[in-house]
């Protein structure tokens, strides 16, 4: 949320951001309620984008698989149940809100495992891996 009064993004090739944004109100929204709640933090990355003339990048965006995951997704270690389908319908809206946007160029996803493959341990995690998002994220990147 401090995006917008950065000092420096003119030193900068890119806008990054932390794209941990409040896009729903209640739990286990649908694909739909979600990209409603992207429409506002579009209009206000569009404006910031064309306002600097440069492109965004997500610095890191992610959702734990758990309920209420998109309400606070900045918040780690929520507690609650896991909650596989809102964590991917939470992915499915970001890529279908704002992937294809002239402005955006694209982005780091939060949180990948390189060791430690023990999905048991991470159901409530950011992850995806091993998580049905996974597949959400296959798509979009054309894996």
């Amino acid at each position: 949320n401090e995006y917008t009064t950065f000092p420096f993004w003119n030193e900068l090739d890119f806008i990054g951001i932390d794209a941990y944004f409040p896009i729903s109100t209640k739990n286990n929204p649908s694909v739909e309620d979600l990209m409603n709640g992207w429409k506002k933090w579009n209009k206000e990355m569009k404006l910031m984008s064309e306002k600097l003339d440069k492109p965004i990048i997500f610095t890191e965006y992610g959702y734990q698989s758990v309920d209420n995951s998109t309400i606070t997704p900045w918040h780690a270690n929520q507690e609650g149940n896991t909650n596989f389908e809102e964590q991917r319908n939470a992915y499915e809206a970001l890529y279908k809100s704002c992937w294809n946007e002239p402005w955006m160029k694209g982005g780091f996803l939060w949180k990948w495992h390189v060791s430690d493959h023990q999905p048991e341990k991470k159901l409530k995690q950011f992850t995806p891996q091993f998580k049905p998002a996974l597949d959400v994220i296959r798509e979009w990147y054309n894996l």
